[in-house]
């Protein structure tokens, strides 16, 4: 290497060990426990050029830089041909990587998380339940559980009865790659003594999950370890029941709502038009507040910098399209205010878009993944995992 590229390099390792000292302290105790600095890899053969990051840990000998070895272990690694990029770019999208893959594969910790956004998540396993035993499906409401208020106790056991038949099932299988909730759900004869177990170690009250010599690996669309976390909060907090947080769909008489409508005006969202547009409202109410509360504990001493400023004025449509109108102006603070007005605030939008000033038109089942992210019951959760990401990125609202 040339003094002129170790003299980038060495400017490199600084700014990324700065990064994860401070800003990004929080994706470090995450992901990086055992790490004590970072270094970079470098190589430029054959008209292309590669740049990676990996870990010096402690007590461990390392250099802050060194030649780039294909099969080397490295955390993230990019190529680009020549005059297409050069190292500072080359570090900035490796360093942005580390930051998206956070927000969508680990989660938030639950311990920095409001009650509320708890209890979410908490329900969000319990309605996933009465698909495994129709016994806990509230009468009339598919796939619904059957109570909205739950004891903490009551909880853990149906949470402890599932994962004691997967354990029994992974040995006798086995296996050690398991997704219960969908092997219990599923239709195949062979599974329906298990089903019966579960039922029957879920209605004892004085049932003990058994001790396994052996760990199972818990993947599927349900975010096993971030209820496993979430159960763990709760107690800790000693919480003693939690609460149905979302109205709950209707998938037996939603439909009623939207007789005579066709295309775009019938939105089928398996929620009664006015627990679709309570959920609405009430996710608005609670997001600015719990947003303000979850970045000043995950962001620590940096909070100030990662904020996001400004205020969001929305009003929603009370018709099956549900329409939403949203403005975003200047403030010192993160505000989102409700405004009960759509047609007033939709011809404020009209005269915003012509000045080019921020806002949004759209019907809201066509936001998916920005900040109204109603998917799979955890709206709440969602919501503060795209604002934190939105913080971090320094993309203003």
């Amino acid at each position: 290497m040339d003094t002129e590229t170790i003299e980038l390099l060495q400017m490199q390792f600084d700014q990324i060990n700065f990064l994860f000292d401070n800003e990004l302290m929080f994706i470090r105790e995450r992901w990086f426990r055992d790490a004590w600095k970072f270094g970079i890899a470098y190589s430029k053969k054959f008209g292309y050029t590669t740049v990676a990051i990996y870990i010096i840990r402690r007590g461990e000998q390392g250099t802050y830089y060194r030649e780039f070895i294909d099969g080397d272990d490295y955390e993230s690694v990019i190529s680009f041909k020549d005059g297409t990029n050069d190292i500072n770019g080359a570090i900035h999208k490796l360093v942005n990587g580390f930051i998206h893959s956070f927000f969508n594969k680990s989660f938030v910790d639950p311990s920095i998380l409001p009650t509320v956004s708890l209890e979410e998540i908490a329900f969000t396993f319990l309605d996933l339940v009465p698909r495994i035993c129709k016994d806990y499906e509230k009468e009339g409401y598919p796939c619904v559980y059957y109570k909205d208020e739950e004891s903490m106790a009551n909880l853990i056991r149906i949470w402890d009865s599932m994962m004691e038949v997967a354990f029994e099932f992974a040995n006798a299988e086995g296996i050690r790659l398991l997704d219960p909730i969908v092997m219990l759900a599923s239709c195949n004869s062979s599974i329906l003594a298990y089903v019966e177990k579960f039922r029957f170690y879920a209605s004892d009250p004085n049932f003990r999950r058994s001790t396994f010599p052996f760990d199972i690996i818990l993947k599927g669309a349900f975010s096993y370890n971030l209820f496993i976390q979430t159960i763990a909060e709760l107690k800790k907090r000693s919480v003693k029941s939690v609460k149905r947080v979302w109205k709950h769909e209707d998938y037996l008489h939603f439909s009623d709502d939207l007789h005579g409508l066709t295309g775009l005006d019938r939105i089928e969202t398996g929620f009664m038009i006015a627990d679709y547009n309570s959920n609405i409202h009430k996710f608005f109410a609670e997001i600015g507040p719990c947003y303000l509360e979850v970045a000043q504990k995950l962001f620590g001493k940096s909070n100030e910098k990662f904020m996001l400023l400004g205020k969001i004025y929305f009003a929603y449509s009370n018709d099956p399209t549900f329409c939403y109108v949203q403005i975003v102006e200047k403030g010192e603070r993160f505000e989102i205010i409700d405004n009960n007005d759509y047609k007033r605030l939709e011809m404020i939008a009209d005269k915003f878009q012509e000045e080019g000033k921020k806002c949004f038109c759209d019907p809201i089942s066509a936001s998916s993944g920005n900040l109204y992210d109603f998917r799979d019951g955890l709206y709440l959760y969602n919501g503060l995992t795209n604002l934190l990401y939105l913080s971090v990125c320094n993309i203003s609202v």
